[in-house]
């Protein structure tokens, strides 16, 4: 990321969304919110309209895991969004994903 690369090349995605996971699997949940944040901003400023949805997924997992103040609702707010994207774009298996996700809520 570093080295400003925003997509990896042999499965389009990207960097800061994985770099987010990363940093959410390490419970390093400032690196994390500071990450999808930048994933969100790339996702929409590219466009990269896949992953728009999937950033929101992946952060409102982040934030549900976290349990911050504010989070559960930040969280809901993300998830309503992507189940959206995901209808707007066909992606049925996505919708469900973060409905279960939203149910955890």
């Amino acid at each position: 990321m570093d080295a400003g690369h925003v997509v990896e090349v042999t499965f389009p995605v990207l960097i800061a969304r994985l770099a987010g996971i990363a940093a959410a699997s390490g419970r390093q949940w400032d690196v994390a919110v500071e990450r999808f944040e930048t994933a969100l901003r790339q996702a929409h400023e590219i466009p990269f309209i896949i992953e728009q949805p999937e950033v929101r997924r992946w952060y409102a997992d982040m934030l549900i895991e976290r349990g911050a103040p504010g989070d559960v609702e930040k969280a809901r707010h993300l998830l309503a969004e992507a189940i959206e994207m995901y209808r707007m774009i066909g992606m049925p298996r996505h919708i469900g994903l973060a409905e279960r996700l939203l149910a955890q809520a």
